[in-house]
Order: C-alpha cells, then sequence, then structure tokens
C-alpha cells in the first residue's frame, strides 16, 4: 500500500504538468498544471501527516535504478518536518503561479513551466525522504535540472539579461584576479633570487659560524631578510598586488619570517638549542608550501614534500640540519623556478622603432 500511494502521488504532480504541454490554450495550460500541482502538494501534506502520526518509521520500498542497488523512501519525525514544509510551501506557490505566469502566455515555453515545477517539487520531496544515498543523488540531481531550467524560462527578460551580464562581469573580474600569468615573470626572479639567499645562508651559518642564533647576528640576520623581502615586495609591488595568487604568496612569505622569529624566541625562552630550533623551521617551511601548493599552486607539493622528508632527516641528524636546510631550500628555489618560469622567455623585447 505504501508503495502504490507514492506512486499515486508521483502521478498527482506529473500528470497535470504532461497535461499542461498538450493543452493549446494557455489560461487552461496553466490552471491545468499548476492547479494539479497545488492539488498534489495538498495530498502530499495529508499524507505526511498521517504517516508522521504513526509509532514506527514508514519505509517505501521503490524499484532499484540499477540490478545491484536497493532504493527506498524513508519517512520519520525529521523527514515529515522537512517535507510538510516542501508540500505546504509548494501548494502556495501552484496557487500562486496560476496568476503570475499570466505573462508568459504569449510563449509557447511558457506552458513547460507546470511540469517543471511539478517535478522540482516532486524531486524536493524525493530529496527530504530519500532512503539511501543513490535515492539521495538521484532527486538531487532532478532538482537541479528542474530548477535550472526554470531560471532560463525567463531568460529573455531584461533583468534577467542585466543578471546575467552581471555575473558574467563578476566572472571574468574572478578569472583575472586568479590568473597565473600575471606577475609570472617577477614570481620566476624573486623565487631565483630569495632562493639563492635561502640556499647559501645555512652553508654560511654552518662554516662561518658567529655567536648564537638567537644573538644579535642571528636576529639582526633574520630582520635584514625581512627587510629584503618588503623591499622586493614594494619594488614589485604593480605585479605583486594585482592577483589574489600573488598577494598569497607574498603574504606566505613574510608569515614564514614573522613566524621563525616568534619561534626562535620561544625556542630561547624554553632553553632549546639552536640546532633543534633550525629543525623545527624546517616544519614550519612544509607547513608554508603546503598551504601554497593547497591555496596557489597545486605544482609546489613537491617542496612541502621534501621540507617535510628534510624535517624527518635533521631530526635524527642534528648536525647535518644545515646542510638539510640548504638542500630543501635548493628543491624550493629549482621548484618554484621551473612552475613559474615565463613561458615567452627572461627578456622581454620590446618593439622596434
Amino acid at each position: 500500500m505504501p508503495s502504490a500511494l507514492s506512486y499515486v502521488l508521483a502521478s498527482a504532480f506529473l500528470v497535470p504538468g504532461i497535461l499542461a504541454l498538450l493543452i493549446r490554450d494557455p489560461r487552461r495550460s496553466r490552471i491545468v498544471g499548476f492547479g494539479g500541482g497545488a492539488v498534489a502538494s495538498f495530498l502530499g501534506l495529508v499524507v505526511t501527516l498521517v504517516g508522521a502520526m504513526r509509532e514506527v518509521p514508514l519505509r517505501i520500498p521503490l524499484p532499484a535504478p540499477v540490478p545491484w542497488a536497493a532504493s527506498e523512501l524513508f519517512l520519520d519525525g525529521l523527514s515529515a518536518f522537512f517535507l510538510a514544509l516542501v508540500f505546504f510551501i509548494g501548494f502556495l506557490v501552484s496557487v500562486y503561479a496560476v496568476g503570475y505566469m499570466k505573462e508568459f502566455d504569449a510563449h509557447r515555453r511558457g506552458q513547460a513551466a507546470p511540469l517543471l515545477m511539478n517535478l522540482l517539487l516532486l524531486s524536493m520531496a524525493f530529496v527530504v525522504s530519500a532512503g539511501d544515498m543513490l535515492s539521495f543523488l538521484l532527486g538531487w540531481e532532478a532538482m537541479s535540472l528542474a530548477s535550472y531550467f526554470l531560471v532560463v524560462l525567463d531568460h529573455e527578460k531584461e533583468e534577467a539579461r542585466q543578471a546575467g551580464a552581471a555575473e558574467r562581469a563578476r566572472l571574468q573580474a574572478l578569472d583575472a584576479q586568479l590568473d597565473m600569468k600575471t606577475g609570472q615573470r617577477t614570481r620566476a626572479f624573486l623565487s631565483l633570487l630569495l632562493g639563492l639567499v635561502w640556499t647559501l645562508a645555512p652553508l654560511g651559518e654552518h662554516y662561518f659560524p658567529v655567536d648564537a642564533i638567537y644573538g644579535p647576528a642571528g636576529v639582526g640576520f633574520s630582520f635584514g631578510l625581512l627587510a629584503l623581502i618588503v623591499g622586493i615586495g614594494y619594488w614589485a609591488r604593480k605585479s605583486m598586488s594585482r592577483t589574489l595568487p600573488n598577494r598569497r604568496i607574498f603574504a606566505a612569505l613574510v608569515l614564514v619570517f614573522v613566524t621563525d622569529m616568534f619561534l626562535a624566541v620561544g625556542c630561547a625562552v624554553a632553553g632549546i638549542t639552536p640546532l633543534l630550533f633550525e629543525t623545527l623551521m624546517l616544519f614550519s617551511w612544509a607547513t608554508v608550501a603546503a598551504m601554497l601548493a593547497i591555496t596557489v599552486d597545486k605544482r609546489l607539493w613537491p617542496s612541502s614534500v621534501v621540507f617535510m622528508v628534510g624535517f624527518f632527516v635533521a631530526s635524527a641528524r642534528p648536525e647535518w640540519v644545515h646542510y638539510v636546510m640548504s638542500v630543501t631550500n635548493l628543491a624550493l628555489t629549482l621548484n618554484a623556478v621551473y612552475v613559474w618560469k615565463p613561458a615567452e622567455g627572461w627578456m622581454v623585447k620590446r618593439p622596434a622603432g
């Protein structure tokens, strides 16, 4: 009985919509299509309220869409609440649409609106009462298609055209904001310049040791490198501030050094050795590289992996930390330069004359 009732309810939505397509008179088409949708919504509301009063949830088996997957509808208190909302609002919208859709009488496509509206209501009811994932996905796709075609019915209206033009302009502006070609040469140049500094600095610290990294020389070097990054960012502000990926890259560079300085202060207070501090820096760099790979350019993921491997190597052999830092920074440099190398070459040829 529940299965037969579900078929009757589905037919109550679909049959009036199909008849609305076949009726030539626009007024009668609206009355039959939307009126039938209102009657079906009222019937669905009654069935939902009666089903909600049952002590046990109601399961309605459906024909399997594929041989190996069962399908069913499930009616409990939660699904009954949302079904009641769908059918109640559907009843009001269907009644209102009988008069509202009068302006489409001059267009043949307007007679498809009742079928699409009834299909939308039926698929929404299917979504909130689906008893398995496959049924939910089928209902969701039907709901998406019905709502899309309902929207495009109004494509000749001036407001719809203006909204479409505004949306296209917004998408074009978004594409410009996300264009990785903007500032590509600058990114590659900065990667090469800063990469050489990062690669050589750990080796210089290893072979020409100064006072402790927590001392004035270490802090001065960090502030000097941060000032260099800020200065380069100011020099390249036109290309590096024009797009969202470039701004994220610059922010990540500043974040790395600010984080390292705070980490240095914390390690000094905690009495952690400089070698262990530099090992922790590798983990910090791996995290930032992973963040850039996720939010800016997925082709940077090898650098994150190399930094993480370097962190574990330096953790096992702290005396190698400077070599590890140099190698991992070189890997990042090569990765970034390869990814962002200018397609047209490093030198820009100015037009003659």
